[in-house]
């Protein structure tokens, strides 16, 4: 409960571009799939790891018994997380790639501790 509470008393940034501005803006996208129902520390590690893989990263929530926009609102208090949105069931990673010009799928254990 702190930790979020620490994440989102954090000047909240603005960092989403339109399609046109993310063309002259090299990155390297990134993108995780979970349904972040708790955001403790393991999950806030996670996401620092999965972004330091690159420099825009992108959060789809699976879905949950916990409500989409309660977990959403949490996610985007934090610093590393540039977008969230609700991910289409079944998930299909290579849809996701070309629709949003996804770099890398992380998974949990693709990252080091």
């Amino acid at each position: 409960a702190e930790t979020v509470a620490m994440l989102m008393q954090r000047e909240k940034k603005s960092e989403l571009h339109t399609d046109s501005e993310m063309v002259n803006i090299p990155q390297k996208r990134i993108l995780i799939y979970g349904t972040f129902d708790r955001l403790g520390y393991r999950e806030i590690r996670f996401l620092q790891r999965a972004k330091a893989e690159g420099t825009y990263l992108m959060v789809a929530l699976l879905p949950s018994t916990t409500a989409f926009a309660e977990r959403k609102a949490v996610l985007e208090a934090v610093r590393d997380v540039n977008l969230v949105i609700q991910a289409d069931m079944p998930i299909n990673p290579e849809r996701d790639i070309r629709q949003y010009k996804i770099d890398a799928v992380i998974r949990e254990n693709d990252v080091d501790e």
